[in-house]
């Protein structure tokens, strides 16, 4: 069977065949007098396809060719990203010539329904004359442009006409993203108004300072600020971005929407509220993730008060952000919820989650939860009143300074738990003596400073992946051995352990890697270490990122 990358990579390859072969491209190698370079590199990548279709068929899985198929994938992405700055340049020549160009060329151009720009000395505008020869654009991308201010000239209110006259050939548009435009500072001021833009995605652009204030008349009317039918809204990395909408407590109507992430925003200091409507406003949303806006102090009631189809709700890293709504405390409206991710918490508000209540949740992370003042140290997890949900599959603990032991009375309680990851808890020991769900398939314990063993019975006989990292008390194995099933075992920055159980590794053991940990590293030595009788039979050995049957 062929692995995900020669799938990925082939279908890829095809991609690029398809773009070297495009019309602009054949116009762009031809001035440049490139033709012929550019059949030998179409050539080449021929010859590579060949050789993935061979491995394929023989399903090689050696280790260098998984390497060198690796790096080819990153040299293909490079190759696609090199042919779309090869367009864009055609295309702009092409635009620029406009004027005199055949009926023929104008009527290619009006055809086109994605449009992919990274022009880094663009002018500070779009302009009509732009955006009109694209009648038919769907999709527009716009990334890396540091001279970008606005997406059309003159924002000025004696100038609306001439703008919506140019907006009028971006109303088809499905998709707009921003990427990268340092000095954009204005969005489009009738974009609310785009019949059928269902994603919009801003990143890096730390100028832009608010949505478009003109919108304030359209937030107040039933149908809300956003465009209605916007199905995913993604800002990240916008540093100045105060505001969503024109004033706090306004409320938005997206009865499509199904995806709401803004991620380091750090100046944005509300959001907007969702609209009560008859019809479920947010029935769609099925994601909700807001980190790192460090001005946010609350979440706006609306977003949770109705029943929803949420799956994935992710809270973490808002500094000034002090509770969380009721309705989410409460956790009446989310029989779907498979998701939670909540971090930077005070522990008062960690106490009030009804988690055991979230009946179909499988993953949940609790992170660099903080404690108040005149509360006991926490030391133990989970802490009081805290029940946790039978139906959690993987839990991720990170970031808790104080905590020393976990409550085995609880986790055994977690009969479908599959994962547990605990990272960044400098006092932690050990895991519990009475053990671990019986269901455990993966542990990873990773920058535990305290962490010194694992106890006897600490393990199930269920587990396949062990991951212990950056533990520099860590020191020795149960002694009654590692589980039998185990198929993964990794050791990371761990120079106080040098020795393996007395009985050995499992038989079942496949993958043995072991960084920055001298003493075990002298031991497995090819053909004279103490533990090479132990480690020659497991297929795959790693140590400093060599495998040790290539030395």
């Amino acid at each position: 069977m062929a692995s995900v990358g020669e799938i990925a990579l082939g279908a890829f390859l095809q991609v690029v065949f398809d773009k070297l072969a495009s019309p602009e491209m054949l116009y762009f190698f031809r001035r440049e007098s490139i033709r012929t370079q550019v059949m030998n590199w179409e050539k080449t990548l021929r010859e590579i396809r060949a050789v993935l279709d061979d491995a394929e068929e023989k399903q090689i899985t050696s280790k260098l060719v998984n390497l060198w198929l690796e790096e080819l994938q990153d040299l293909a992405y490079d190759l696609d990203d090199l042919l779309d700055e090869f367009s864009t340049e055609a295309l702009c020549e092409m635009i620029e010539k406009s004027q005199s160009t055949t009926n023929k060329i104008r009527a290619y151009f009006r055809t086109f329904m994605r449009l992919n720009l990274g022009w880094e000395d663009w002018c500070p505008y779009v302009g009509e004359t732009e955006v009109r020869a694209f009648p038919c654009l769907i999709e527009l991308s716009i990334k890396r442009c540091p001279e970008l201010v606005s997406l059309f000239k003159g924002e000025e209110e004696r100038q609306e006409q001439q703008q919506m006259k140019g907006l009028s050939f971006m109303m088809r548009l499905e998709s707009l993203k921003l990427q990268d435009c340092k000095k954009l500072e204005k969005l489009p001021r009738w974009l609310h108004t785009f019949p059928f833009l269902g994603e919009l995605k801003i990143s890096f652009c730390p100028s832009l300072v608010s949505f478009p204030e003109k919108a304030l008349k359209y937030i107040i009317s039933p149908r809300g600020g956003l465009p209605s039918t916007l199905k995913h809204l993604t800002i990240s990395m916008c540093g100045m971005l105060e505001s969503l909408v024109a004033e706090e407590g306004m409320k938005i109507n997206c009865p499509s929407l199904e995806s709401f992430e803004i991620n380091c925003c750090w100046n944005l200091k509300f959001l907007p509220d969702a609209l009560y409507n008859d019809d479920n406003n947010l029935k769609n949303l099925r994601r909700f993730k807001i980190q790192g806006l460090h001005s946010l102090e609350s979440i706006p009631e609306g977003w949770f008060s109705l029943p929803t189809n949420l799956r994935e709700i992710c809270i973490f890293s808002n500094k000034k952000l002090d509770a969380l709504p009721h309705s989410l405390q409460n956790n009446i409206n989310f029989r779907s919820l498979a998701v939670l991710q909540v971090g930077s918490l005070r522990t008062n508000t960690l106490k009030k989650i009804s988690f055991d209540r979230f009946f179909s949740l499988e993953t949940l992370s609790i992170l660099n939860p903080i404690l108040e003042e005149e509360e006991v140290e926490l030391s133990v997890f989970p802490i009081e009143w805290m029940s946790l949900p039978t139906s959690l599959i993987q839990l991720t603990l990170d970031g808790f300074p104080y905590l020393e032991t976990l409550c085995s009375r609880q986790f055994q309680k977690l009969t479908s738990l599959q994962k547990l990851s605990i990272r960044r808890c400098p006092r932690l020991a050990s895991v519990p003596k009475e053990g671990l769900p019986p269901s455990l398939q993966e542990l990873y314990i990773d920058y535990c400073a305290e962490f010194t063993s694992i106890l006897e019975q600490g393990l199930p006989q269920s587990l396949l992946y062990l991951y212990i990292g950056n533990c520099p008390k860590f020191g020795s194995f149960p002694e009654e051995g590692l589980p039998q099933s185990l198929l993964r075992l990794v050791i990371s920055s761990c120079p106080n352990l040098g020795s393996f159980p007395e009985q050995g590794l499992p038989l079942s053991l496949l993958v043995l890697y072991v960084l920055k940990c001298p003493i075990l590293k002298r031991l497995c030595e090819k053909g004279k270490g103490k533990y090479w009788d132990l480690i020659r039979h497991i297929p795959e050995v790693t140590i400093d990122n060599r495998s040790i049957f290539d030395t």
